[in-house]
C-alpha cells in the first residue's frame, strides 16, 4: 500500500477584490474564498475567515444584495455560479444561483471565466462568459438572500453550506466565433455598455462595445473598433467615462460609444495621437530601448487624474492624465507616465486603491503585498504581505539531513527559492573552558560539576554554576583508575578498574571491564572473566550471568531492575533480577536480512508507562536505529519499528528526566515520543554541534560536549515542535528553473531565467547561473555570459570525481546543458572559492545531425564509464574521456534514438537502461543495447494524458501528468495509481535509498519508505510514502475501501453534466483519508462494541495515528 501525505496544500491566490467601503479585501484561492479586514491607514491586515468551497474557483465578482449587503459572485469549476455573503444572524452562506450545462459547448480553454455585475445600486444581472463565442446573461433576484440559515461558527475555515432554493434566470447571448480576453463595464454613460476585448480565430485583437437594455437586459451590439497590432494586456473604465486600454508598446483611450476625442495643442508631446476616434500613445519613443518590454496586466483608478499600472514584471507605474468633457466631446489634456520601482509579480485586475497612498497588489507567483508610495526614491515601500502557493518548477531532495529539500516556485517573470527542513533544535554555547591534556571521554557530569577523562589518565574537573564554566582544584573524584562515577541525593557510587564503592564502602572488588550506574544508583557491571553482576545501591551485588557483553544498559524499576547487554557478534540478553532471575536471549529481533546476525552499538532502556513492558532503543552497527517494546517477564517483543537510520554508528545519551540523544562526530540527533501516536520520531539539533566527541546532560535543557581539546556547554532553546516544516526563501524577479544540490558543501546550482536587451535582436530570454549557500540561503555568486552572448542552460548534472581534485581546495564539478548552442551544447563548470567557474565548452563528437537535436536533460548514465543520457527530440548516449587532463566527448554508436514528440523528463534505471516520459505519447522504454531505432512504448493499465515528469526511486517509476494523475511502476507492473486534483509539474524521487537491512526491518515491524515528491501547478506539494504493514494485521485497506476523500484516477472522458470519467484508484490512500477514517468509524460508539472489538478498535486507531505521525 502507498500513502500520499500533503506537505503543502495547493493555495495559490487567483482573484483578488477590494470593498473601499467596508475595507474587506477577498482573496480567491484555489478551494477558498478568505475575507481579511484592511486598515487603510496601516495597510495591516487581518483574516475575518476562509470559506471553503467544494469545487475549484474559476472566477470571482463584488456584488451588493438589497438586504444584507456586500457579497461575492464565485464560478467554479462545476460550472456553477454562487453567491457568497454573511446573512443577519452574521452567518456566512453559499447559495448556488444556478448550474450551466456543458452540454455541446466548448470550454473557453486560452482564457479564464469572466465575470461582470450590473453596476446598478441593486445589481439586476450578472454577465459570464466560460463557453466558446457565448456570454450567460443571468437576472437575479435582489431578495435571494433572506431566508433563514445557520448559525456562524467560529473555526477559522468554514465549510460552505450550499442552499440552492433560489435560481436564477439564464439566458446566453452568441458573441460570435471569438475567444474573449476582457469584459469590463463602461463607467458614466447613459445606458449600460459592457466593452469585450477578444480574439478572433486569425489571432487578431479587437475590441466591441455591447448595450445592455435596462428593462430586457438583452445585449446588443453597439460598437465595433479596430484591430490592435499587439495583443492588449489591461483596461480600465475611467470614471470621466470611455476606456482605457494598454498593450506592451502603446496606451489607448476609447471614448464611449457616441463620444468623440479630441487632443489638446497643451503639454500634449509627439508620442501621443488620435487616430479614428482613438487617443493613442506610443510608448517606445519615451521608453530607452533597453527596458525590457511590458506586459501591463493591473491598473487601477487612483482618483479622475490617475491611474496605478502594474506590469507582469513587479515594475509599478503611475498614468497621469487629464481630460475634459464637453456634451458629447471629450478632450485629452495630458497623457504621461512615470516609473515607481518594483512592487510584485501581478495577477491580473489585482491592483487595488486602499487609502492616500496605499495599495495593494495580488501574486498568484509570489507575495501579494500592501505597499505605500513615497514622494522620494525609493518609491515603494512595502508594509505588509500575504503568501501564495506559486507553481513548482523543480525539486531536488538533501541527502544528508532528515526531511529536507529544495524546490524552486514561479513563473516566467519571476519566483523563489524555498527550503523545506524539519525545525532543528536550536542551542546556544554558554560557556567554554580548554582541557589541560587531550580528552578521551566526559567521565562524570551533572547540575554543579563536570569531569573529564584524558587520554593520558588524568582528569580535569570543572565547577558550573549555571552561567560559567570554571576549573577546580579540588573534586570528591579523586580515585584513580575510574571507569564510572554517579552522586546524588543519598548516595555516591564509584565503579574502578578494581571494585565497585558505594558512600566510599567496598561493595565488590574484581577486575572490572566496564560499569552502568542507573539514575537510581543500581549498578551492572562485568568483570574480565565475563561475568555479569547487578545489585541495587545498598544491596549485595549479585552474579547474574556470564556473558562477553560489550555494551549494556540499566532500569531501575520499582519491583524489578531490568537490563540489556550486547556482545560485538550480535547476541543480545534482556537480563531481569526481581523476585526471580530471567535472562532472555532476545538476539533475533535483531536479524537482519537472511537471519545475519546484527552488532549492537548502542542501547538505552525507557520506561513504557505499561505493566511488564519496557521500552529499548537500540543502535545498530549499521547505523539503523530500532524501538522495541518487551514484555521483561516473558521476553517476547510486542513491538518494533525503525526510527531513523545514519551512515556512520552513533552513541545514545540519556537525561534523567527522559531526553535522548544520539550523537557522532557528524552531529546530534534527537528522539522523542508523540504523546497521541505513541511512535518515536527523530530530529535534527543545531549545526553548532559537529565534530562531537562525547557529550552528557546536566539537565533537561543543557549538556557538556566535547569538541577537540574543549569543553563546551550549550543550552536548548524552548518551544520546540519539530513536526511544521520550516521554510526559508530567496525572492528573485527571475524564474529559477533548475536546482542542483551539493549537500556535503552545502551549495545549490541553480538556473535563472529573465529578459534581457540585446543590441540588433532587442528583448530576448536569458539564462544564467546562480551560487547558493544552502545553509543560509543566500546567493554567493552570479554567472552569466556577455552581453552579447546568449546561450539557454536547461538542465545540470553532478560530474562524478576523476581523482585530480587539488589536495590543497576542494573542487568540484557540474555539467550544464546548453539547448541553443549544438556545436558546443555540454559546458563544464568548477566550484572553488564559493565561485562558478567555467572550464570548456565541449562538442560532441561522431555525432551526425547534431544541428537538429534540442535538448532538455542530462543525466548520468554509468559513472564508472562516464557515460551520460541526453534526451530531447532525440534520446543518446555520451561518454566523458579524460586522459592526462585532455577532456574529449564522444557520441556512443547505436545509441540514438528518435523521440515521437519531445521527452519531458528522463529517469535512469541501470547503467544501460532508462525511462524517458514523451509529452504526448506517454512513458517509453531505452536500452542502450537495444538494436532497433525506434523507443518502445511502456504499455499502462492506467493511460497518462499530456506525461509532465519522470523520477526513478529504487526499483520504482513514478510519473505524472497535466491533469493530476500519478502513478507508480514497479517493471511493467502499474502497482499504484491517484490522482491529486491538478497538474503535476514535478516528480522527484527521495536521494537517500534505504540499505537492505533497513528495509528488512520496515518490512517486519511496518513503517513508511519515503519514495518521491510531487509538486503542482498551484504549489501543492506530496510526499508519497510505500507503507509496510504487518500482514497479519493490516489496517489501511479498510481506509481504501472508504467512500470519502477518494483521489481517484481522471480520465480525459467527460459525463454528460461535465465532470471526468474516473478509474478507482490503485493500492493508494491519503492522510486525509486515514483522519476522515478515524473521525468517523472508530471514534464514535465504541462503548456499544464488544470488548475484543473495542480492543482491535483501540489498536486500529494506534497504528493509523502512528502512520499519520510518521508522514508528517
Amino acid at each position: 500500500m502507498f500513502l500520499l501525505s500533503e506537505i503543502q496544500k495547493p493555495d495559490a491566490i487567483l482573484h483578488s477584490l477590494y470593498n473601499p467601503q467596508t475595507n474587506v479585501l477577498t482573496l480567491a484561492r484555489i478551494h477558498s474564498i478568505d475575507y481579511y479586514k484592511v486598515d487603510p491607514q496601516t495597510g495591516s491586515k487581518k483574516r475575518i475567515v476562509s470559506i471553503a468551497m467544494e469545487h475549484a474557483i474559476f472566477a470571482i465578482a463584488q456584488y451588493k444584495l438589497n438586504s444584507v449587503g456586500p457579497a461575492t459572485v464565485v464560478f467554479c469549476d462545476n460550472y456553477g455560479l454562487y453567491l457568497v455573503y454573511k446573512n443577519q444572524n452574521s452567518a456566512y452562506v453559499v447559495k448556488e444561483l444556478t448550474r450551466l450545462s456543458p452540454l455541446g459547448q466548448q470550454f473557453s480553454v486560452d482564457s479564464s471565466p469572466v465575470i461582470v455585475v450590473d453596476p446598478a445600486e441593486v445589481p439586476r444581472y450578472i454577465l459570464l462568459h466560460c463557453f466558446q463565442g457565448l456570454v450567460h446573461k443571468i437576472d437575479i433576484d435582489p431578495f435571494v438572500a433572506t431566508e433563514e440559515v445557520p448559525k456562524a461558527t467560529k473555526k477559522p475555515r468554514l465549510k460552505s453550506k450550499v442552499n440552492t432554493s433560489a435560481m436564477a434566470h439564464v439566458e446566453s447571448v452568441s458573441i460570435g466565433s471569438v475567444v474573449v480576453s476582457k469584459m469590463t463595464m463602461l463607467k458614466n454613460t447613459s445606458v449600460d455598455i459592457v466593452a469585450i476585448l477578444y480574439r478572433d480565430f486569425n489571432f487578431n485583437y479587437s475590441l466591441r462595445y455591447w448595450s445592455v437594455n435596462s428593462e430586457t437586459h438583452f445585449l446588443k451590439l453597439a460598437l465595433q473598433l479596430g484591430e490592435f497590432e499587439e495583443p492588449p494586456t489591461g483596461m480600465l473604465s475611467p470614471e470621466q467615462g470611455g476606456l482605457f486600454v494598454v498593450s506592451s508598446t502603446k496606451i489607448f483611450y476609447f471614448p464611449g460609444p457616441k463620444n468623440t476625442v479630441y487632443l489638446s495643442n497643451e503639454d500634449i508631446d509627439y508620442s501621443v495621437v488620435v487616430r479614428n476616434n482613438v487617443v493613442t500613445k506610443d510608448l517606445t519613443q519615451t521608453m530607452p530601448k533597453d527596458i525590457v518590454k511590458e506586459s501591463f496586466v493591473s491598473l487601477e483608478a487612483v482618483d479622475n487624474s490617475r491611474i496605478m499600472v502594474t506590469s507582469s514584471s513587479g515594475s509599478t507605474y503611475m498614468l497621469f492624465y487629464v481630460m475634459t468633457s464637453l456634451s458629447a466631446s471629450i478632450t485629452v489634456k495630458q497623457l504621461n507616465y512615470i516609473e515607481l520601482g518594483k512592487s510584485t509579480i501581478p495577477i491580473a485586475n489585482g491592483l487595488f486603491h486602499i487609502n492616500k497612498n496605499v495599495f495593494f497588489q495580488a501574486s498568484r507567483t509570489s507575495r501579494s503585498v500592501f505597499f505605500e508610495v513615497l514622494p522620494n526614491k525609493p518609491h515603494i515601500l512595502v508594509k505588509s504581505h500575504i503568501d501564495s502557493s506559486p507553481p513548482l518548477l523543480d525539486i531536488v531532495v538533501d541527502s544528508e539531513a532528515i526531511e529536507t529539500f529544495y524546490s524552486s516556485h514561479g513563473g516566467e517573470n519571476g519566483g523563489e527559492l524555498r527550503k523545506y527542513s524539519k525545525p532543528k533544535r536550536e542551542v546556544n554555547i554558554i560557556d567554554s573552558q580548554r582541557i589541560s591534556s587531550l580528552p578521551r571521554r566526559i567521565l562524570y557530569a551533572s547540575e554543579s560539576e563536570i569531569v573529564t577523562m584524558n587520554v593520558d589518565g588524568s582528569k580535569d574537573t570543572f565547577e558550573w554554576d549555571g552561567e560559567e564554566l570554571s576549573k577546580s582544584t579540588s573534586s570528591d573524584i579523586q580515585i584513580d583508575k575510574l571507569l564510572q562515577y554517579k552522586s546524588s541525593s543519598g548516595y555516591k557510587i564509584c565503579i574502578t578498574e578494581e571494585a565497585v564503592l558505594v558512600n566510599n564502602r567496598t561493595k565488590l572488588r574484581d577486575e572490572i571491564v566496564y560499569g552502568v550506574v542507573s539514575d537510581k544508583g543500581s549498578y551492572l557491571v562485568r568483570n574480565s572473566k565475563n561475568e555479569l553482576y547487578l545489585a541495587r545501591q545498598h544491596s549485595k551485588p549479585v552474579k547474574v550471568a556470564e556473558l562477553e557483553s560489550t555494551v549494556a544498559d540499566l532500569l531501575d524499576l520499582s519491583n524489578s531492575l531490568v537490563s540489556v547487554v550486547a556482545d560485538w557478534k550480535g547476541k543480545c540478553y534482556l537480563i531481569v533480577s526481581g523476585n526471580n532471575l530471567l535472562v532472555h536471549d532476545i538476539s533475533s529481533s535483531f536479524l537482519g536480512v537472511n537471519n545475519e546476525p546484527q552488532v549492537i552499538h548502542s542501547t538505552i532502556l525507557v520506561k513504557s508507562g505499561k505493566e511488564n513492558i519496557v521500552e529499548m532503543l537500540v543502535h545498530l552497527q549499521s547505523g539503523i536505529t530500532l524501538a522495541y517494546e518487551f514484555n521483561y517477564k516473558s521476553g517476547k517483543i510486542i513491538s518494533g519499528k525503525e526510527i531513523t537510520s545514519s551512515k556512520i554508528p552513533q552513541q545514545f545519551v540519556k537525561s534523567g528526566d527522559g531526553s535522548i540523544l544520539l550523537f557522532s562526530e557528524q552531529g546530534a540527533i534527537g528522539l522523542r515520543k508523540d504523546t497521541r501516536s505513541q511512535s518515536w520520531m527523530a530530529f535534527e539539533y543545531s549545526s553548532k554541534l559537529t565534530n562531537l566527541h562525547d557529550m552528557l546532560f546536566l539537565s533537561s535543557n543543557t549538556f557538556a560536549v566535547l569538541k577537540g581539546v574543549n569543553l563546551e556547554v550549550y543550552s536548548v532553546q524552548s518551544g520546540f515542535e519539530g513536526t511544521d516544516y520550516a521554510i526559508s526563501s530567496i525572492f528573485t524577479t527571475d524564474a529559477c528553473t533548475r536546482v542542483l544540490h551539493f549537500p556535503e558543501y552545502n551549495w545549490i546550482v541553480s538556473i535563472y531565467s529573465g529578459l534581457r536587451y540585446y543590441d540588433y535582436e532587442g528583448v530576448k530570454r536569458y539564462t544564467y547561473l546562480k551560487l547558493i549557500d544552502s545553509s543560509k540561503m543566500r546567493t554567493l555568486h552570479k554567472f552569466h555570459f556577455k552581453d552579447n552572448v546568449n546561450l539557454e542552460f536547461v538542465d545540470l548534472c553532478r560530474l562524478p570525481s576523476d581523482g585530480e581534485e587539488d589536495e590543497e581546495e576542494s573542487v568540484i564539478s557540474f555539467l550544464a546543458l546548453v539547448n541553443n548552442n549544438n556545436d558546443k551544447p555540454i559546458l563544464e563548470f568548477h566550484i572553488s572559492s564559493n565561485k562558478i567557474r567555467l572550464v570548456h565548452g565541449y562538442s560532441i563528437s561522431g555525432l551526425k545531425g547534431s544541428s537538429e537535436l534540442t535538448s532538455s536533460s542530462i543525466s548520468i548514465l554509468d559513472e564508472e564509464e562516464s557515460t551520460f543520457l541526453i534526451s530531447g527530440n532525440f534520446v543518446f548516449v555520451c561518454q566523458r574521456t579524460n586522459d592526462l587532463g585532455e577532456v574529449s566527448w564522444d557520441y556512443v554508436r547505436e545509441t540514438l534514438k528518435m523521440v515521437p514528440v519531445h521527452a519531458v523528463a528522463q529517469a535512469i534505471i541501470s547503467n544501460d537502461e532508462a525511462v524517458i516520459g514523451d509529452a504526448v505519447n506517454g512513458l517509453l522504454n531505452y536500452n542502450r543495447t537495444m538494436a532497433d531505432s525506434k523507443l518502445k512504448n511502456i504499455p499502462l493499465q492506467y493511460e497518462h494524458y499530456l506525461m509532465s515528469s519522470v523520477s526513478a526511486f529504487s526499483s520504482y517509476v513514478i510519473t505524472g501528468d497535466c491533469i493530476g494523475n500519478v502513478s507508480l511502476l514497479e517493471g511493467t507492473n502499474q502497482v499504484a495509481a491517484f490522482n491529486v486534483g491538478e497538474q503535476v509539474n514535478v516528480v522527484k524521487s527521495c536521494a537517500r535509498e534505504l540499505s537492505n537491512n533497513s528495509k528488512h526491518f520496515q518490512q517486519k515491524f511496518g513503517g513508511l519508505r519515503q519514495l518521491a515528491y510531487i509538486g503542482t501547478v498551484n504549489g501543492g506539494i506530496y510526499k508519497l510514502s510505500e507503507v509496510f504493514e504487518n500482514p497479519e494485521e493490516p489496517v489501511l485497506d479498510q481506509v481504501a475501501t472508504a467512500e470519502w476523500a477518494k483521489t481517484d484516477w481522471k480520465m480525459l472522458v467527460k459525463n454528460r453534466d461535465g465532470t471526468f470519467l474516473r478509474k478507482p484508484a490503485i493500492d493508494t490512500v491519503t492522510v486525509g483519508q486515514i483522519q476522515h477514517f478515524l473521525e468517523l468509524s472508530i471514534g464514535s460508539g465504541t462503548s456499544r462494541k464488544s470488548k475484543k472489538k473495542a480492543d482491535n478498535g483501540s489498536k486500529t486507531k494506534s497504528k493509523l495515528s502512528s502512520i499519520i505521525y510518521e508522514a508528517s
